[in-house]
């Protein structure tokens, strides 16, 4: 059975917060999703959470019953444990949320959390602890859709653009530098680079995605020292027989617009009269178009 009642413990003062679930994986998730990202509807826990940090608590089952009696062993345990008193519940009354705001937090709200999490690191034992939770956990496709929907909701044109303008703004020169100068040497080895390849296969790109990423492209130039590393990364590089038959599968029926036409044409002009003038200045002669 994986519906019953549940308890977040404080591992340290052994507070407790006593709640319901139908799922106990889906609910737990929802908890810690929420916690970690300084947005739980439970103002007491999530200032622990924040103030101890993940590893000091865990999530334990009190006891397992039948969805329609949720409610009053809710009750039960609210009141054996006294945890509006001495734990982290707010609401008196199993559910009942009458006290809790409920909804996306103010930008005050947000912006203290953004500062009571600024600079907190997770110790190693916690975040071994974390991964040890989520090792080899699976959710259904149930829970799927609706952590989708839920991400979907949240992830409003609003959000989306203060967050590209908060990552342009953090990625500075600097920073770019120092994560350049952090992969320098990096290899990935031949399971990670099967694991990305098995990710990546029968992904496809929606149109809308593709126009993204052609117009985020144009007018970009490549400079001249970028060229070079790329074509040396190239050399001596040979395209096995699948790799050749791929592309020349995607490439199969597939046709250029006069634009694409015009811009190769123009490229290829441009690079033979470079070509032609190098020769003349070797050989001391005036070129001419």
């Amino acid at each position: 059975m994986s519906s019953g009642i549940y308890q977040i413990r404080h591992l340290a003062s052994g507070k407790l917060y006593i709640g319901s679930a139908v799922d106990f994986e889906d609910r737990w998730y929802q908890h810690r999703f929420d916690l970690r990202r300084g947005a739980h509807h439970n103002r007491h826990l999530q200032n622990a959470w924040n103030k101890y940090g993940e590893g000091a608590f865990a999530f334990e089952v009190v006891e397992e019953c039948e969805p329609e009696r949720l409610i009053e062993r809710e009750q039960h345990w609210m009141d054996f444990h006294e945890v509006v008193a001495k734990g982290y519940n707010i609401a008196p009354v199993a559910g009942n949320i009458l006290g809790v705001k409920l909804g996306p937090p103010s930008e005050e709200a947000r912006e203290k959390m953004r500062t009571a999490a600024t600079g907190r690191k997770h110790t190693a034992e916690s975040i071994e602890k974390t991964a040890a939770a989520n090792r080899g956990r699976k959710h259904s496709p149930e829970a799927k859709a609706k952590m989708s929907a839920a991400a979907k909701k949240a992830w409003t044109p609003e959000r989306k653009a203060e967050n590209a303008a908060r990552v342009k703004a953090d990625w500075t020169p600097e920073r770019r530098a120092a994560q350049s100068a952090a992969l320098k040497g990096q290899n990935l080895s031949p399971e990670t680079k099967a694991k990305i390849s098995a990710a990546s296969k029968g992904r496809k790109r929606t149109d809308a995605t593709k126009a993204k990423i052609s117009a985020a492209g144009k007018g970009h130039e490549v400079s001249p020292e970028t060229r070079a590393k790329i074509s040396a990364a190239l050399k001596g590089q040979k395209r096995t027989p699948e790799q050749r038959a791929r592309i020349s599968a995607a490439k199969k029926g597939r046709k250029l617009s006069p634009e694409a036409y015009a811009n190769i044409s123009a490229a290829n002009k441009a690079r033979h009269a470079k070509k032609r003038a190098e020769k003349a200045a070797e050989k001391g002669e005036e070129f001419s178009e």
